[in-house]
């Protein structure tokens, strides 16, 4: 694959849900982004091995991206909750980002 210039996956997408800095990154893919690229962001202080790794990482996928959710709220941990959120959780999407 390496002299075709073929990575062995096509893509790698973190969800974070209860993302709980949402004044530092947006909700959704834009913040994640964001969020991604300091968090995989080579530095002189760091070990070796987690510069290999940060490098490694992008070789094996055509793209890596990370999407950031809020935490859905306590109705989700109610005994009575089936699944259906009636808005809830875009509601608070919309609290945190009015980008959504």
């Amino acid at each position: 694959m390496k002299s075709k210039n073929q990575k062995p996956f096509q893509k790698l997408q973190f969800l974070i849900r209860d993302f709980g800095f949402p004044c530092d990154f947006d909700f959704g893919a834009a913040g994640g982004n964001l969020f991604l690229e300091r968090t995989l962001k080579i530095s002189d202080d760091q070990p070796q091995q987690l510069k290999d790794i940060r490098k490694e990482i992008h070789s094996y996928f055509d793209s890596i991206d990370c999407f950031l959710m809020p935490n859905p709220g306590k109705i989700v941990q109610k005994k009575e909750f089936k699944g259906k959120l009636k808005g809830n959780l875009i509601n608070s999407l919309h609290k945190y980002n009015d980008k959504w």
